[in-house]
């Protein structure tokens, strides 16, 4: 499993000057805005497309490990998770399989 995260950062400047002889100082605004997007590179390139009850849509489940390296916590973090009923997942007879929707909140 290979995680790439791409990230597009843009900014924008503001400068407003007052008169010299007033005394005033210059002011400077500076607004960032970042959008990410996180990759998850599968050795298989088999989707696991569920219904999740919780979120009332399908999506791309996650294993517990690939869910780890996403929310970027331990695996053992995402159990606790998982136990607390903090995040979505889906228990089948092969795997256990997380929800990705609530990792980036």
């Amino acid at each position: 499993m290979k995680i790439r995260q791409l990230r597009h950062l843009r900014r924008h400047v503001e400068v407003s000057q007052s008169a010299p002889d007033h005394g005033k100082e210059k002011t400077t605004t500076i607004k960032t805005e970042t959008h990410e997007v996180i990759v998850v590179a599968r050795r298989s390139n088999q989707l696991i497309r569920m219904w999740c009850e919780e979120c009332g849509i399908e999506v791309d489940m996650l294993n517990p490990e690939e869910a780890a390296a996403i929310a970027q916590v331990s695996t053992r973090t995402i159990y606790r998770w998982i136990e607390a009923g903090q995040i979505h997942h889906v228990e089948t007879q092969e795997c256990l399989l997380v929800c990705p929707k609530q990792l980036l909140r």
